[in-house]
Formats: structure tokens, sequence, C-alpha cells
């Protein structure tokens, strides 16, 4: 009994350590903490310790996957976050401030703020919309840096919706 009693406790807890190890090592590797990774062993986690009745592997496994499954959708499909790295678009975004973007970018006109990729500098940046020109390209402006460039739609990560200072 008591056995069963120590294995529904760490079976859950084993879950939210890999996740944190994962998160972590993202951080250390990338420089940024992507809790997207973590939230998925979060979901695991609860999964296995409200949900399931008996204990097997092939239910560890899938509880792992429906968790990355479900989390990785989210993230792709609905909503992303980063973190502000520069003052590139102080004030109206400062130096470590969160960002949640919209990863679809049909909807992208002149005054919005989109999160975009240079590949030249493999870096993710946050600009304001300045003009939106005939050939799925946009004229962005980072107030910070006072510094204006093309960006085609490819390089758009998506269109923020919300900034958290």
């Amino acid at each position: 009994m008591r056995s069963k009693l120590v294995f529904r406790i760490l079976s859950p807890l084993m879950f939210l350590i890999v996740g944190f190890t994962i998160s972590l090592f993202s951080f250390l590797s990338e420089g940024s903490f992507n809790p997207f990774v973590f939230l998925a062993f979060v979901f695991a986690s609860i999964f296995e310790l409200f949900f399931r009745k008996q204990k097997r592997l092939p239910s560890n496994l899938l509880s792992i996957i429906c968790s990355i499954v479900l989390v990785v959708s989210i993230k792709t499909y609905f909503i992303d976050f980063a973190v502000m790295q520069s003052n590139s678009m102080a004030p109206k975004i400062p130096k470590g401030s969160i960002f949640f973007y919209k990863p679809s970018m049909f909807d992208i006109s002149q005054g919005d703020l989109i999160s975009y990729y240079v590949p030249s500098d493999s870096k993710n940046y946050v600009g304001e919309v300045e003009k939106v020109l005939d050939n799925d390209n946009y004229v962005v402006y980072r107030i910070g840096e006072d510094k204006k460039m093309t960006v085609s739609k490819d390089q758009i990560k998506g269109k923020i919706i919300y900034i958290l200072k």
C-alpha cells in the first residue's frame, strides 16, 4: 500500500523535474526561458496525479505525448511569447518586457507591432509597421534605435497582441 502511494506521488514529481530541467537547459543554451516546455510537463503531472487509475509505462508515455501535443498546438496556432532583449522599442516595450504575439500574419496593417526574424543576425526583433508595400513586404521602424528596414512576410513571426511590462 505504501509503495503505491509513494509511486503515485513520485511519478508526477518526476515529470515536473524533467520539465524544469529541459526548460533550464533551454535557458542556458539560448538565453531565454521557454515555459511552454515546462507547461507540457505540468499538464502531464496533473494527468498522472488525478486522471490515471493504473500505473503502466504506456500510460505515462501517453500522458507526456498528449501534453506536448496540446502545448505545441497552442504555441503554434494560437499564441506565443518572447522577452524583449533590448531597448529597440522603448518606451513602448522596455527591455525585459514579455510580449505575446499571434503567429497568424494575415491581418498585419500599418501601425501594428510585429515580431520578426532577421536571418543575417540570427535574431528576433520587434518593430512597428510603418508602411505596407505591394509585394508582401513591410517597412518596419524600431523606435529606440531610430532605424527602418524592409521585412518580408516570411520573416514575420507574428503580430503582438499583449505586452507585460
